[in-house]
């Protein structure tokens, strides 16, 4: 694989990440390290690809990897930074960041982070001056402008805020999390309704936005006058009249946090009814303790009403609208403290009695809704749920005609690629070709030169060894003849 294959494959590697298309990235990365599994610039896309993906063990293993082979590289200090504040610690990441400054000091990406670190402390004096040293190598650089906002709004400084907000919306109109963040300082200012706009945009950008989701329910629960008038009260009572163990207290914050906690995974209501369980059969070892469970389930029904909201159930199933019938969790927490209720008070038999009669009316009650097929619904709550569904479709629809144009994109960039390849590659066989024939005429034409002269090096050969004969007998013959004439004196 030459230099310019690999460029291309590791340029499209970095556009399918940009995409979120983590699996499709990393399928081209790991062919680059099968030809080089040292190559420093794809493990540090790599690294980068499994932070983004929270996969932050595999991460360190890329950045240990990268650390042994590269010495002195800004970059990995900077992905060793990201790492430690993802794992929150804020020492080790201020120091690797530190690092990356000092070798490269223009990098306004490295002060973002520096800055993070200190918003972890809330340092906001720091974050502003890391910030616009980071700001004086690029004044659009986001992660810093995000930051900087957020410390201007934590020390009262809401116009410079404001002013830095309306540069960010101008800069990232488009980013969700750019328009999730500016919900958030919106939200620490207590502007609860410009903040739950900015969340709902930042999830109709990227219906992804976990971060986003969860602000968004939490504005529509403290919006809700049920939980300032009632449930907010309510959870003040037993620390008010001080009559709840400390255990008990434990088990009504596990209850109420646990309502927020359904929102997300659906374990919520299973938590708040073992709580409930577990305080009433409390009440039969402590007396003092009779209201308990009463408070929480009174707790559980204000919550719970809040979460049955269309709005927040939608937001809760990431804009999707609940399918088939569905029974409020609230309706089955009235149905459990009535319940439960008789049971404490009233005995076993009363227990019994309601118990069954419920049972009775429930599944009466299901039998006829399945026969009759009869759903009421409120035709302009539909319609604008139809509106919404269809928006939400062609937003789909859009994402999904963007991923094909960059799909198209990307194979077009690739066939022209592997076109150029086979071209290089063409022109590469035809030159050797060319060679080889050179080389063949050159050969041919000196065997023929020599094939020319070889009748002559043998006349001259011939001669030579006649010649050489010849002398050879004549001095022969002067050796005999002066041997000759030693003889006869030697006689004489």
């Amino acid at each position: 694989m030459n230099i310019e294959q690999r460029n291309n494959i590791l340029s499209k590697a970095r556009i399918l990440k940009n995409l979120k298309r983590y699996d499709l990235a990393e399928a081209e990365l790991r062919r680059l390290l099968v030809d080089d599994p040292e190559d420093a610039e794809v493990l540090k896309v790599l690294a980068i690809k499994e932070i983004e993906q929270q996969r932050y063990y595999e991460a360190q293993k890329y950045v240990s990897q990268l650390a042994g082979l590269v010495i002195n590289d800004a970059y990995v200090h900077y992905l060793q930074a990201i790492l430690h504040l993802t794992l929150q610690k804020n020492t080790e990441a201020e120091k690797s960041i530190r690092e990356a400054l000092t070798l490269q000091p223009e990098e306004p990406i490295y002060y973002g982070i520096l800055a993070e670190t200190f918003v972890f402390q809330k340092n906001w004096e720091q974050v502003l001056l890391v910030t616009a040293s980071g700001l004086t190598f690029d004044a659009d650089n986001l992660h810093c402008l995000l930051l900087r906002a957020w410390a201007l709004s934590h020390n009262d400084r809401r116009e410079e805020a404001e002013e830095v907000v309306k540069k960010l919306l101008s800069l990232g109109p488009d980013q969700s999390e750019v328009i999730c963040y500016i919900g958030k300082i919106l939200y620490t200012q207590k502007r609860f309704d410009e903040a739950y706009s900015y969340f709902q945009n930042a999830l109709q950008l990227d219906p992804s936005n976990e971060e986003a989701r969860v602000y968004a329910l939490t504005i529509r629960k403290h919006q809700n006058w049920l939980f300032r008038n009632v449930t907010s009260h309510i959870i003040k009572l037993p620390y008010l009249f001080g009559i709840l163990p400390k255990w008990g207290r434990w088990l009504i914050r596990l209850s109420v946090g646990a309502g927020c906690f359904y929102l997300l995974q659906g374990y919520g209501l299973w938590i708040q009814i073992i709580c409930a369980c577990i305080m009433a059969i409390s009440v039969k070892m402590q007396l003092s303790l009779y209201f308990s469970p009463l408070i929480l389930l009174l707790t559980k029904v204000s919550d719970q009403l809040i979460v049955d909201d269309p709005e927040s159930k939608r937001l809760a199933q990431g804009g999707k609208e609940p399918t088939g019938i569905v029974i409020p969790e609230s309706f089955l927490c009235i149905v459990s403290f009535v319940v439960l209720s008789c049971w404490i008070w009233g005995g076993p038999a009363l227990g019994i009695i309601v118990t069954s009669g419920i049972l009775v009316v429930g599944v009466l009650s299901i039998f006829t809704l399945f026969r009759k097929k009869v759903f009421k619904t409120n035709p302009q709550k539909e319609a604008i749920r139809k509106q919404e569904k269809e928006a939400f479709e062609q937003r789909r629809e859009e994402q999904k005609a963007e991923w094909k144009e960059t799909k198209a994109e990307i194979k077009q960039e690739w066939q022209t690629a592997k076109d150029e390849f086979k071209r290089d590659m063409e022109k590469v066989r035809e030159e050797r070709e060319q060679r080889n024939k050179e080389r063949e005429a050159r050969w041919q034409q000196a065997e023929g030169t020599r094939k020319q002269n070889r009748p002559q090096k043998s006349i001259l050969r011939t001669i030579g060894n006649v010649f050489a004969w010849l002398v050879i007998i004549k001095v022969s013959m002067y050796i005999l003849v002066l041997l000759g004439i030693g003889l006869a004196s030697l006689f004489s």
